[in-house]
């Protein structure tokens, strides 16, 4: 995240016994707000439950195929 560029743009998908992702709704502007907020999310998950990752990889390339993805 911290690498990331002001012209990128991102999402974070976390698995466990769940998926959840840093924002709904695709990918997000690298900018200072999105970059700050996603390392608060990344610092905030914690190691538990299962390994849903058929789930999380099929979330991640949902947020690929969206309508800012020409």
């Amino acid at each position: 995240v911290s690498t990331l560029r002001p012209q990128d743009r991102f999402n974070v998908v976390a698995f466990g016994t769940a998926v959840k992702s840093f924002r709904d709704g695709g990918l997000v502007e690298a900018n200072e707000e999105n970059r700050k907020a996603a390392l608060e999310f990344v610092d905030g998950l914690a190691a538990r439950g299962g390994t849903a990752i058929s789930s999380a990889i099929e979330r991640a390339f949902g947020h690929l195929g969206g309508p800012d993805r020409g």
